[in-house]
């Protein structure tokens, strides 16, 4: 092979590298919001009835907008909704905690 073949080769590698790297990035972040998700999602229809009805109503609406963009090719976007997501999350958690503290506390009352 020639000098500029090898150096065409070599650059052409360096471009797709530089491609893969962003398709990988792509697929973490789709990979992440699909994985929360999911768990927001079961732990909402498990849990949802603990919440009130406006904190259920608020985690559903952005389980929902992040669903719309899950095929999205914005990293930007997909990790937006993946923090939105993670956020909505951490109140279902807050309220499951809240729930099962309390039920605790009244089973340690003496009668």
């Amino acid at each position: 092979l020639s000098k500029e073949q090898i150096d065409r080769m070599v650059k052409e590698a360096q471009d797709f590298a530089a491609q893969d790297k962003l398709r990988k990035e792509l697929i973490e972040a789709r990979n992440d919001l699909e994985g929360i998700l999911f768990t927001t999602e079961k732990a909402l229809e498990e849990f949802g009835s603990k919440l009130d009805d406006s904190t259920r109503a608020e985690i559903k609406a952005t389980i929902n907008d992040s669903k719309k963009v899950i095929e999205s090719d914005d990293v930007k976007v997909l990790k937006t909704c993946f923090e939105d997501v993670t956020r909505a999350s951490h109140r279902l958690a807050e309220a499951m905690y809240a729930d099962v503290y309390a039920e605790a506390a009244k089973a340690d009352k003496p009668k």
